[in-house]
């Protein structure tokens, strides 16, 4: 399924997380939830049709559910000319199929692995508006490295931060089926701007340089 989707980020110190979270439960009028997601990440070993260049694709799974599916996720480089918020076509599709997954196995096709890792942390939905906050986890690179699809999801108590401070990410964001649906697609764009509004003085929720989220594989990769 092809969206576009619409995010706002930022950072939270390790010693604001639990006063964020309480902040947004009073936003949003519900509980944190918990997720514990696996991010498998892999490159092309070249373009496909219609692309100039090769790209990093995710496969997706969360770990707390032992029956969740690998879900594909192939994002585009976000839009030009949009300072105040991240738009980018997302490529989103439950990779249940065998026929999906063995294109990413080791040998299987066009795909090579490059890393994974865990994000751990909190969930909110607000309106139309998904919030996540949480922890890249870095994993040791001998865990599921012969063939990650199908080795066991690494443990917590296996992985350390990527950031050492013990910081959290903040990802606030709304998708629409239509990009040409101008209703649809400003409907969220005014979702996201009430909801930057209202974080102002808890958190400078913002949109980082496009380029910083540039899905594209480097030129000199072989």
């Amino acid at each position: 399924m092809r969206l576009q989707e619409f995010s706002l980020h930022s950072i939270v110190p390790a010693a604001r997380v639990e006063q964020v979270l309480a902040i947004l439960a009073g936003i949003s009028g519900m509980q944190a939830v918990r997720i514990c997601e696996q991010t498998v990440l892999y490159r092309q070993l070249s373009p496909t049709k219609g692309q100039q260049r090769a790209q990093y694709h995710k496969l997706i799974r969360d770990v707390l559910n032992e029956r969740s599916s690998w879900i594909l996720r192939a994002e585009d480089l976000p839009v030009a000319g949009n300072p105040t918020v991240i738009s980018r076509s997302v490529l989103v599709n439950v990779a249940g199929s065998t026929e999906v997954v063995e294109q990413y196995r080791e040998a299987g096709g066009n795909y090579k692995f490059v890393n994974q890792y865990l994000l751990q942390g909190h969930r909110f939905t607000h309106h139309n508006l998904n919030i996540r906050v949480g922890q890249i986890l870095c994993t040791p690179k001998e865990v599921g490295k012969s063939e990650p699809l199908e080795a066991a999801p690494p443990g917590v108590d296996q992985c350390s931060a990527l950031d050492p401070s013990g910081a959290y990410l903040f990802e606030v964001s709304g998708s629409v089926n239509d990009n040409n649906n101008s209703d649809l697609t400003n409907a969220v764009r005014k979702e996201l701007a009430e909801f930057q509004q209202k974080m102002k003085g808890v958190l400078d929720v913002h949109a980082p340089d496009r380029l910083s989220m540039d899905p594209r594989v480097k030129q000199t990769l072989v």
